[in-house]
This record gives C-alpha cells, structure tokens and sequence, in this order.
C-alpha cells in the first residue's frame, strides 16, 4: 500500500523529475484545457481548497507559467507529481521520481476489492474501477434519476445491468459516468467542480449535472473518507483519468451529441 508523500517544497530540488513520460497517461497531452486543469486541481487541493500538504505541483516553475492557460505544457509534470503520490516516500528517493500510472490503478483497484489480471491492459482495468464505481453509484439514484440519465432505462436494474456488460463507451454510461464524475469534484472542491463543468456549458447535461439531481454518490465517499492522505489524491485521480480516456475515443461532434 502506497504511503503518504512526505516531500515538501525544499525538498524539490532533491527529487529529480522523470523525464520519460508514462506511455500508459501519453494521451493526456490532447485532452483539454478545463480537464488538464481540473486533474491538476486535484493533485494539488484539498477538499477545502487548500493547497496539501505534500504537494509540489505548484512549486514548479512550468506550474507558474503554464497554470492555468497552457495546461498541456504542464502534462509531464502533473503525470511526475501523480507518480510521487502513488509511491513510497523512501522508495521515491532513492529513484529520483514516483512509480507508474499502471502501479497507480492497481492500488486503487486493490482498495476498492475491483478485480482485475496482470494480462489485463490499463484501459481495461480502468474500466473494471469505472464499472465498480457506478454500480456503487447507482444505489444512491432513484427512479427520477435514472429518468435524468435516459428515458429508455426502465429500472435502476437495467442500468445495474448495462453497467456490468462493461460498454463504457455506451452514451447512457457517459453520460452517467459525466454526471458521477461532476458530483465527485463537488465533493472534492468548488473550483474543481467550476472548472470541469465549464465544458458543458449551454447543453441540456449542464442543466442535469448542476441542478438538484438525487444522488450524492454516498456509499463511494464512505470509502473515500477512510482514505489515507495519498490516496484521496491517487483514488480520484484515477477516475478523472479513466473518464478522460473514455470520452477522448469519441470525437467533438459524437460528445457534443451524447452530452447535449
């Protein structure tokens, strides 16, 4: 189990910065602006807005001119902070930098009881956490929800069942996961959530997603409240990630049609 990152600002200049960027986190240099920045967000503060702790994201001299209007400039840093999250303080000295995104995901897995293999690929196992956290999601909903998400759903059943055929890409499952997603950085923080939201502006989601919706995604935050400090960092993380990847296989005019 990854512990709490322990590094402070002085210590900086003493952690080298992996120059080889994660193979597996290549497609975040084309996501958006309002996403990059609100994964940033999310490394960086708290629940309260606060800056954490053990964060150096910020610190960063590309953070301060990159932040928060050329955000794809800022991607190898967000994937080096990220990786020092996920890794052992005393393991990520002695390497000079954190450990993988793949590393990452599986304990993040692991804490949520998601079942997956070592032959499974990251998209796939991000898939299983998307899939475990919507089911969890959907405990919450009533039926006026599940109406919000799409009129062909006739039953929380239903949507428990396309959930599990693990069609991640399905416009009813990104539209649920956009709306879980939103609910998950409102919790995590109002500039979070600000941010993300930008994106959808004008369409009939926004309305949904910002509007008195039913759910709170209850039972996930009982999880997420018994987190340790690095993985209330890695655990959302992992989410936004996992969404990202999903919405970034359908082009602007397929998202624009599922999210109006």
């Amino acid at each position: 189990m990854s512990v709490e990152i322990e590094i402070v600002a002085d210590d900086v200049s003493k952690c080298l910065i992996n120059t080889t960027m994660d193979k597996d986190l290549e497609f975040l240099s084309k996501c958006s602006n309002e996403q990059l920045q609100t994964l940033a967000d999310a490394i960086a503060f708290d629940e309260k807005e606060q800056k954490r702790s053990h964060e150096n994201l910020t610190t960063r001299k590309n953070y301060i001119l990159y932040y928060p209007n050329e955000m794809r400039k800022l991607v190898p840093d967000i994937v080096d902070e990220l990786a020092l999250f996920g890794g052992n303080t005393i393991h990520n000295r002695v390497r000079g930098h954190g450990v993988s995104y793949r590393k990452i995901l599986e304990d993040v897995c692991k804490i949520n009881r998601v079942k997956f293999n070592d032959f499974n690929s990251v998209e796939e196992i991000e898939n299983f956490l998307l899939r475990k956290v919507l089911l969890v999601a959907v405990e919450d909903m009533n039926m006026d929800d599940v109406k919000h998400i799409s009129d062909q759903i006739n039953s929380k059943e239903d949507l428990n069942k396309l959930i599990s055929s693990g069609k991640m890409l399905s416009p009813v499952l990104i539209r649920l996961t956009t709306v879980m997603v939103y609910k998950m950085l409102s919790k995590l923080g109002v500039k979070m959530a600000a941010e993300f939201v930008l994106g959808f502006a004008g369409s009939k989601l926004f309305a949904m997603i910002t509007g008195p919706i039913g759910w709170v995604i209850g039972g996930l935050w009982t999880i997420y409240d018994l987190l340790g400090p690095s993985y209330k960092v890695t655990f959302p993380c992992a989410i936004l990630i996992a969404y990202y990847r999903v919405i970034s296989q359908k082009n602007e005019d397929e998202l624009k049609e599922i999210l109006s």
